[in-house]
């Protein structure tokens, strides 16, 4: 059976990716040019280094991006199934890339939680966040996954996690302060941006506030900027 695999919009390596849907098609398979912020970060400060965490990946597209930067290995972190299933085939798809995967939420406690599953559990949906009810998930605290022995401290951070951004920050400030940059998608500055930027500053010469738009905030390492 032919698989539908279209080229990522990404000029800087072949990323291949599933697209079943026409949605898939017009909006996945576009991910480069969609968030033009987050293509440049990765452009510009993701190579050769050891470890890059794309929390909130969705089906793994900007981490395919961050690997074919160099020898370096991702870690995506996705909690919903549908979307976890998509991103475990991309990675299929792209085998001379060191991408590995969990099916995990971060935030600022860790335990069991429930995920709120929007748009029918369709491939490739955002707008999931935890909740009360919705899907079983595991959660943790960025610091607290970090301690349990399976992963190294990274180099880079991208988190995405449609309104719950606050929350993973508050729960990963150790790994954070540690990294070389960070990209944190926020639509609302009223979802925490300020605390957030707080956060940083509170790393004193360690991290600052690099760029920003309406939609992505860079934080950099003082020494690359």
């Amino acid at each position: 059976m032919h698989m539908p695999v279209e080229l990522l919009d990404y000029t800087k390596a072949d990323i291949r990716i599933m697209v079943e849907t026409q949605w898939e098609r017009q909006w996945r398979s576009k991910s480069a040019a969609k968030e033009p912020e987050t293509t440049a970060w990765i452009n510009e400060y993701v190579q050769n280094d050891y470890l890059f965490w794309d929390i909130g990946a969705n089906v793994g597209t900007y981490g395919l991006m961050a690997a074919s930067r160099g020898d370096l290995q991702v870690w995506c972190f996705e909690p919903e199934t549908a979307n976890y299933h998509r991103l475990l085939q991309n990675i299929g798809l792209n085998p001379e890339l060191k991408v590995a995967c969990a099916q995990v939420a971060f935030s600022d406690k860790t335990g069991d939680g429930f995920l709120n599953v929007k748009h029918g559990g369709k491939a490739g949906a955002a707008n999931n966040h935890l909740s009360d009810e919705g899907q079983g998930v595991e959660v943790y605290r960025m610091d607290d996954w970090r301690r349990i022995g399976v992963h190294d401290q990274p180099d880079h951070v991208k988190i995405d996690v449609d309104g719950h951004e606050l929350q993973v920050v508050r729960g990963g400030v150790e790994t954070l302060q540690a990294c070389k940059t960070v990209m944190i998608e926020i639509e609302h500055e009223d979802e925490g941006l300020e605390e957030i930027r707080a956060v940083f500053a509170g790393f004193g010469e360690t991290m600052f506030y690099r760029s920003g738009t309406a939609y992505s905030h860079r934080f950099v390492r003082s020494t690359d900027g």
